[in-house]
């Protein structure tokens, strides 16, 4: 099979929808030879902040020298993002290997799509002999398909509002959801937040005999503050008497991640956490190699800037958690720097929980839609618009509305710079014509789903990095 008909056959099995039953998902596991049973498991959910926290634990685990698996969902514009080994997408010719090699297998017992990229992810991850692996839960916990595997350790990012029509539309309802990937005796880590939920995941873990912490429980993060385009710097410091448990030095350690925002800030500590607790990871790594892992971590796609040479950041987000931080965050970045944002959502998501919190940074918006038929509809979106406060112009594609707000910003900061980088024309990038966006002149976001975000990278002729 080649590369590109097992790429078509994968993304063709989206049509099966999603089967919430772990039966078919164990049967399967058993007849691939149980690959899960060959190297030690971290599994990750949360509402928001989940694959930040699983991506930063990875770049942790492969400064301390361990071959590391990860397995996220969804990607951005390539399925192999998914599947990574050492922080690389597995090859296309690995890829095609596995579907021809284990199709007939996941077919046997008619695996969704999201099931079928776990039971890929995990036969690669044995042939490549990976000493640890990383999992991010799809969809809540308790029936997610990864959770047919038996963690280490369990960790659990923000638990907030979202897929209510599937986990519930209580936080408790939804935290003992997140609470299924709780083993007995196995440590689970928490991050902290909203009060209901995180005493629903302790008394979920008390339930079945599963140690629980949570960030707050272990440390305090102070001095959080700049540390370069993107990068912030902060540091950690034991609660009382929990630094001999973590072997963190009473004053304390400063940690650099490549990311930005308090919101990173906290996922980031949660995986440094994750990789020091006592008990969970069988090879912990050290305080450096926590360091030097965060220091150099990157996820694309969450207040990321996709091209050194454009004045834009792209951020996926669909509920009003994902709204409170990403205005948080840019609050503190653009220091006063006029804003285009740019947003298109996908249905069943809280619009308006989301672009509420955005108003206070802008009176304006563009609005479009993702080519899918998960799309919101234009009268969901504007509406949402509408009740936000916004005034908001409608563009009929995502890649439109981002050339716009670019062709504006050019515009704009022209006026201020004689010389300005022609950003109308994504081509012209790397001519050697700028030296890149001016740091005081208008700032362009594209943000909301993932499927907008994929557009955004499709329209301007880039794709997330082989290597994060």
């Amino acid at each position: 099979m080649k590369p590109e008909q097992a790429t078509e056959y994968l993304l063709g099995l989206n049509s099966r929808g999603i089967k919430l039953d772990l039966d078919r998902m164990r049967h399967a596991l058993r007849d691939l030879g149980h690959p899960e049973r060959d190297y030690p498991v971290v599994l990750v959910t949360g509402t928001n902040g989940k694959g930040s926290t699983a991506s930063a634990l990875a770049s942790i685990l492969r400064a301390s020298g361990q071959r590391t698996g990860f397995f996220s969902s969804p990607h951005l514009v390539d399925y192999r993002e998914r599947i990574r080994i050492d922080g690389r997408m597995i090859s296309p010719e690995s890829l095609a290997e596995e579907v021809t090699r284990w199709r007939e297998v996941w077919e046997r017992y008619e695996l969704t799509f999201f099931e079928v990229g776990v039971a890929l992810s995990l036969t690669a991850f044995r042939d490549a002999a990976v000493d640890v692996a990383v999992l991010e839960i799809g969809l809540g916990g308790r029936l997610d398909a990864t959770n047919t595997t038996e963690p280490c350790l369990s960790v659990v990012a923000s638990v907030g509002y979202d897929h209510v029509h599937i986990l519930g539309d209580t936080l408790e309802q939804i935290a003992r959801e997140k609470a299924g990937i709780f083993r007995p005796g196995v440590p689970a880590l928490v991050q902290d937040g909203y009060a209901a939920a995180v005493r629903t995941l302790r008394e979920q873990a008390s339930r079945i005999g599963a140690p629980c912490h949570s960030r707050r429980d272990l440390v305090q993060v102070r001095g959080i503050e700049p540390a370069g385009d993107l990068r912030m710097r902060f540091r950690l410091a034991p609660r009382a008497g929990m630094g001999e448990l973590l072997e963190l030095p009473e004053d304390g350690l400063s940690l650099e991640i490549g990311a930005w925002g308090k919101y990173q800030v906290a996922n980031a500590t949660l995986a440094a956490l994750a990789a020091r607790l006592p008990g969970g990871l069988m090879r912990r790594p050290s305080w450096d190699d926590v360091a030097r892992g965060l220091s150099v971590w990157k996820w694309p796609g969450r207040l990321d800037r996709p091209d050194p040479n454009l004045p834009l950041l792209f951020d996926a987000g669909h509920n009003r958690q994902a709204g409170e931080v990403l205005a948080t965050a840019l609050k503190d970045y653009l220091g006063g720097r006029p804003l285009d944002l740019v947003v298109g959502m996908v249905a069943k998501k809280d619009h308006l929980g989301y672009l509420r919190p955005l108003r206070e940074l802008t009176p304006r918006i563009r609005l479009s839609l993702p080519m899918t038929p998960r799309a919101a509809t234009r009268e969901e979106l504007e509406a949402a618009a509408r009740s936000a406060g916004f005034e908001f112009e409608w563009w009929d594609s995502v890649g439109s509305a981002l050339q716009a707000a670019l062709d504006a910003a050019n515009r704009a900061d022209a006026v201020n710079r004689a010389d300005a980088p022609n950003l109308s024309n994504a081509a012209n990038r790397g001519n050697g014509a700028s030296a890149g966006p001016n740091p005081q002149g208008p700032l362009v976001v594209l943000a909301g789903s993932l499927f907008v975000l994929e557009e955004g990278y499709r329209h301007l002729g880039l794709v997330p990095g082989e290597q994060i």
